[in-house]
């Protein structure tokens, strides 16, 4: 007859199976109280997996962990941290947890260790990780990503390697979709010796209402396929044809030969999560702007309810919060920017703009002058952002009233309840204000 325990375990992973994951959870918690006592267990790795796959990431970690210390040569365990550290952005502490072959047939910590690899700046290493994905045959799309990305880096590292040093500076800012960096690229590009781009990624791509997608065809597209310019169009007087193309052919040192092309030396662009195909060695200062996660879910799902791809009120808001986390999970801890990095609390920044402001210059090195966030006169040649603060900001003469997109009272209720349950939510967002405290203070 089995023991007790042996049935607590069975359940556990039967509830889990049967997609009732509260229940599992519930169970774990129960039967298992301390980190120390799910280490201890026979089925450790396997609690750690379900704890994981119900917003539970940093208390698997430390399960796992523990796990290692009380049994270092638990292979098992040492490859499912490194999976669930790699779904926080920490890859660079990955390799140090795994032996010397510990990924080969496994495309979850080859994807990890590729990235660990870019982290890194090891372009032959990552290329290494990716003709093995390529080889699995299970995850070809993320081999040519990883390939992709590989011969980027290497690209920029030879053309860095033979180029001279240059004193420009960028200004990179880093969020999700709908944070506030079409508005705060603006204010800063509006400051004396700044130029915003906006999203500089958009400069060689396709417009969204085009047919196609993705990278501009400069041979056989039409001109007024691209990406226009907010204050021309296609035909920017500032950021010709030509140059785009030639942009596009030889994407090496990207801001540096935009800053040479508009004779400047302070640059402002909003790339959010594309800056690393901008720029893959991080040659910027990066400003990572964030909102409280139910107003950045406000101004997500009343604009791009497609992009969440769900049926119901609960998935949008669940796939919402996976995007949230794994973004700013990797702003945290995979971002590594050359001239370092500011966060800033959006919501706050609302509130008590011109002294945030303020901070935010002297930490960039950016001359003050609190009149840009009511009036910014001379025209931007931007590309990309949000269309509607583009144009609210035209329409008012520069001033950009912001907004914050309401949902119903059922909605809230729904998002208040899900997020107050994800634990790994929770300790993100104080990780977030955290680093946003040690700049601004208790604003």
């Amino acid at each position: 007859m089995p023991d007790n325990q042996t049935i607590v375990d069975l359940l556990i992973r039967s509830y889990h199976g049967c997609d009732q994951p509260a229940k599992a959870v519930a169970l774990i918690t129960q039967h298992y109280p301390t980190i120390q006592d799910i280490a201890a267990s026979p089925n450790c790795v396997i609690f750690a997996r379900i704890l994981a796959a119900n917003n539970r990431i940093s208390k698997a970690i430390s399960v796992l962990h523990e796990r290692i210390a009380l049994k270092p040569d638990d292979i098992n365990a040492r490859k499912s941290m490194a999976v669930q550290l790699g779904r926080q952005g920490r890859v660079s502490e990955v390799e140090a947890i795994l032996p010397a072959e510990p990924a080969a047939g496994n495309p979850a910590l080859l994807s990890v260790l590729a990235r660990a690899a870019l982290h890194r700046d090891d372009a032959s290493q990552c290329l290494a990780y990716a003709e093995m994905m390529g080889a699995l045959q299970t995850s070809p799309e993320a081999a040519h990503r990883f390939r992709k990305s590989a011969l980027r880096l290497q690209a920029e590292l030879e053309a860095e390697s033979n180029s001279s040093a240059s004193d420009i500076n960028v200004i990179a800012i880093l969020g999700i979709s709908f944070c506030g960096s079409t508005m705060l690229s603006s204010v800063l590009g509006a400051l004396d010796g700044c130029e915003n781009l906006s999203e500089s990624h958009a400069i060689t791509k396709y417009r969204r209402a085009a047919r196609e997608s993705g990278e501009f065809d400069f041979d056989n597209g039409k001109v007024e396929d691209l990406v226009p310019c907010s204050s021309c169009g296609s035909n920017c007087e500032v950021f010709d044809f030509e140059f785009r193309k030639a942009l596009q052919a030889d994407p090496t040192n990207r801001l540096l030969k935009i800053c040479k092309h508009i004779g400047c030396k302070t640059v402002i662009t909003a790339d959010k999560t594309e800056i690393r195909v901008v720029d893959p060695l991080q040659r910027y200062k990066a400003v990572i702007l964030f909102k409280t996660p139910y107003n950045a879910f406000c101004s997500f799902y009343k604009r791009q309810k497609r992009w969440l791809k769900s049926d119901t009120v609960e998935g949008s808001i669940n796939a919402f919060l996976t995007v949230y986390k794994r973004a700013y999970s990797s702003f945290l801890n995979e971002h590594a920017p050359k001239e370092g990095r500011v966060f800033m609390h959006w919501d706050s920044f609302v509130t008590d703009q011109a002294d945030h402001l303020e901070i935010l210059c002297k930490e960039l090195d950016l001359v003050f002058d609190k009149d840009v966030l009511t009036s910014r006169p001379d025209p931007q040649h931007t590309f990309g952002g949000n269309g509607p603060v583009r144009k609210a900001a035209k329409e008012s003469e520069g001033t950009v009233k912001i907004t914050r997109k309401a949902i119903s009272t059922s909605e809230q209720d729904l998002f208040n309840r899900l997020a107050d349950q994800d634990e790994d939510l929770q300790i993100l967002y104080q990780q977030l204000m955290d680093q946003y405290r040690e700049t601004f203070g208790r604003m």
